[in-house]
């Protein structure tokens, strides 16, 4: 009898504690919203550049976007919805190289919820599959050393078309359809 007490209150025990798995906080995305949409050629497309903290709190974020320049030109950013009230790099383009940069944050305590950090404004210039992509990202913890938790980078892929006209059917002896 006292060899299975001692299994059941010693040895399971510790065996459940040490052989667990253990669990890490998830990180934290940047991501583009819309992730994925069909556009005809001649719309202007607004997309947003998201942060998931991961439930972390953060204080500052650095990206650079990647598009395609020949199918998509940028028009405009904007960063009136951003969570940032610090931009050490303001949110800039370059339509002949197709990236986008920027760095912004804002003071302790940060925020940990997922923000809006700049929204751009893109020309569909041309049909075709679009990918637009993160490069040189950081996201940056508020814990006083700056630690990049960065753990995922989602991708957004549009569709670009061309509209599609339908010609015009007229009778010149039936101009009405119900005549």
């Amino acid at each position: 009898m006292p060899k299975i007490n001692f299994i059941y209150f010693i040895l399971i025990p510790l065996i459940l504690v040490f052989a667990a798995p253990r669990v890490q906080a998830a990180g934290a995305s940047l991501m583009f919203s819309p992730s994925s949409e069909s556009f005809v050629m001649g719309d202007k497309i607004l997309v947003e550049v998201r942060v998931d903290t991961g439930l972390s709190p953060i204080n500052a974020v650095e990206a650079t976007i990647y598009f395609p320049v020949d199918n998509l030109e940028v028009l405009n950013i904007s960063k009136n919805e951003a969570v940032f009230t610090l931009w050490p790099q303001d949110a800039v383009f370059d339509n002949l190289n197709g990236t986008i940069s920027f760095a912004g944050g804002l003071p302790h305590p940060g925020f940990n919820d997922p923000e809006n950090l700049i929204t751009i404004e893109f020309k569909a210039k041309k049909e075709g599959v679009v990918n637009l992509t993160f490069d040189k990202a950081q996201i940056l913890a508020d814990d006083g050393q700056g630690t990049d938790i960065l753990a995922y980078l989602q991708a957004a892929k549009y569709v670009i078309f061309q509209e599609i006209v339908f010609p015009q059917i007229f009778s010149p002896t039936h101009p009405q359809e119900n005549d």
